[in-house]
This record gives C-alpha cells, structure tokens and sequence, in this order.
C-alpha cells in the first residue's frame, strides 16, 4: 500500500534545511505532501507556493547538473533521484484550518516535522505532537508522526535566519540558507520594498543580481547608487546610456567586454559599482552563476558554440582586476573560480569532439 507524508509549515521561506526534511521524509513514505499553512502567528508568506516548487527544481538541477553546479545536495540527493525518476512524488499546497484535517483529507497517512538539534524546538514540537494527537484522537484521525531531527551543523538553516538577512540585504549569505529561487523571491520584494522596479527574472540577469550588487557598495561606504544598480543590466547598455544620461558613468563602469564605443571616466563611484558588478565572480556560489548563464543561452547554441564563446567572455574576466582596496582582496578567488569554469567548458569541449 502507498503511503504519503503531510509536512506542514509556513516554509516563510523554504529552506535548504526543509529540504533535507522533506528528502529524509521519503525515506519512510512513498510520497510527500508540503502544506503551506497560514499562520498568524508569523508573517504573511510572500510567494506561496512558487518558492517551494522552485526551490525542489533547484535541488533537482544541483543534482543533475553537478558538475558545474558544485552545490552538493548530501541527503537531498535522495530527494532529486525520485523527483527525476517520477515528478508527482511531491506535491505542493496551500490549506488553511487545522494540520490533521488537512492531512486526512488529503489521504495521508502521516504527519512529517522538522525538530532542530539545538534551541527550543523540541520542547515546541512535543507540544504540537500533543495537540495534534489530541485533535486525532477526538477525531478518530489515524495519522501517526514521523519526526527528522535536523543535525547541529544545520540548526543555523532558519526562515528566521533567512528573514534576517534578506532584512539586511544580506542575499549572498543567504544563498547558503536558501536556494536560488527563493533567494529571488525575497531579493524581488526586498527591491520592491526599497522603491525600486524589479526587472524579470532571466538566468544571471535577476533580482538576486541587483540586491548583492546593492549591499556590497553599501557594505564598502559607496551611497546613492542603488538606481543604477537596479537598471545595469535592464536593457544593451548603449541604449541604456542614452536613457539615464545622469548615472550613464556608472552603467559605463559594467562594462566589461568592451560593447559600448563611450568609455568609462574611473572616479571613485564608477570604481566601486565596477567591482559590486563583478561581486559574483569570488562568490561561494560561483557554480550556480555558471549555470545560471549557460541556461541563459542553450537553447540559442550549442554545446561547443557556447562553450568557445563563453571561454573567451571568462578570458577576458581574467585580465580584469578589482579597482578598489575593498574589493582586492577577493581576486585571489575570483581568479580561482573563473580558471575552474575555463577548465569546466575545455572538458566539455573535447567530449563533444570525442
């Protein structure tokens, strides 16, 4: 007989550590249910369910696309290996009342909690179990629990935490918490609520983007550039230029292949939003940015087409240098990490002529 899994939260937002739950969850049911209830005693979910199918995709990619993702999924592996295998494994709603009846009229037969190592989780979860066998109990419901204790090393892996630092603008930590999709959800409304047009997401060229490229130039003194940094990368930058004629320096500063025939003046200002613009290139992240721009253009290439015109985008990358004392200090990395994307794509090219 089937069995199927209820785990329910208000996943505000989904974590890397909900995924872990949800992939060990699978190990004791045949499918998995993730209910996004409403809580009023925590804040209003801002992206439903979206965020969560998007980040289960992102856990599938890490998995699939190791090799230049670089983003181990550990456990979650479990998870991506049946999603690819048989997609409905998961399923993704949103349930308003009561966890049990919304567990038992969905047909599940258990009831799936995350229990952090560290903390009072425990002691809240104990509680909940309680109540909610006392609600089966009244209701003649035969859901039994099942309850993953998460490991020490991922008690940090919060919404709170997460919400903490999207709060600060902190998104390149957060996509140690988060997977990218969410971290584009919240980069999204941490834009919005900033006054500032968030521009569609596409590949590399996204929100998560302009809300690092924001906090850098914060974090190192910069002031009054967030506008240019919303709209760098919203149109070819000549057009661009032409729009924003006030801050055209600063765009000119993203320049970095050489596309517009006006030329950058190198004050202080354009310096820096030169260097938050090249942010990602030492990020601990830098495998998913590879990905990111690969989706970006595969169905326009081919595999080697891409390959040898990507190769000379990340020459290029590697003569150019960090303008500020800030940000020198990472070029050790970002040089580390563009010799590993070289070295990636070289593969790929010898076993396509293979």
């Amino acid at each position: 007989m089937s069995t199927t899994g209820f785990y329910a939260g208000s996943f505000n937002p989904f974590t890397r550590g909900h995924m872990e739950v949800a992939a060990r969850a699978l190990e004791h049911v045949d499918r998995l249910i993730i209910g996004v209830g409403v809580n009023p005693a925590k804040p209003a979910h801002a992206a439903g369910t979206d965020a969560i199918i998007g980040s289960i995709k992102n856990c599938v990619e890490s998995y699939r696309f190791s090799d230049i993702i670089r983003d181990a999924p550990g456990v979650r592996a479990n998870l991506a290996a049946k999603y690819i295998e048989d997609p409905d494994i998961i399923r993704v709603v949103e349930y308003t009342g009561s966890t049990v009846d919304a567990a038992y009229n969905m047909g599940c037969q258990y009831l799936v909690r995350g229990v952090r190592a560290t903390g009072g989780d425990k002691v809240y979860e104990q509680n909940l179990e309680t109540i909610n066998q006392l609600l089966c109990d009244t209701k003649k419901y035969d859901l039994k629990n099942i309850i993953i204790s998460t490991e020490v090393k991922d008690a940090h892996l919060s919404s709170s935490n997460a919400r903490a630092l999207a709060a600060c603008g902190e998104f390149e930590a957060l996509k140690s918490i988060c997977y990218p999709c969410a971290v584009e959800h919240m980069a999204t409304n941490y834009l919005r609520a900033k006054g500032l047009q968030p521009m569609p997401s596409d590949g590399y060229h996204n929100n998560t983007h302009v809300a690092c490229m924001i906090n850098w130039i914060n974090a190192a003194g910069g002031k009054n550039m967030d506008f240019a940094a919303s709209v760098h990368d919203a149109a070819p930058l000549p057009a661009l230029v032409e729009k924003h004629p006030d801050i055209a320096n600063l765009i000119l500063a993203t320049d970095h292949t050489g596309e517009c025939d006006i030329k950058c003046t190198w004050d202080d200002d354009a310096k820096l939003f030169h260097d938050a613009d090249l942010s990602i290139l030492f990020s601990r992240h830098y495998g998913w940015y590879a990905y990111q721009v690969f989706c970006e253009y595969k169905d326009r290439f081919s595999i080697p087409e891409y390959a040898n015109g990507r190769i000379q985008v990340l020459n290029k990358l590697l003569q150019t240098e960090y303008k500020t004392d800030y940000f020198k200090r990472f070029q050790a990395d970002a040089i580390r990490n563009i010799n590993w994307e070289i070295a990636y794509w070289r593969k790929r090219l010898t076993q396509c002529s293979r």
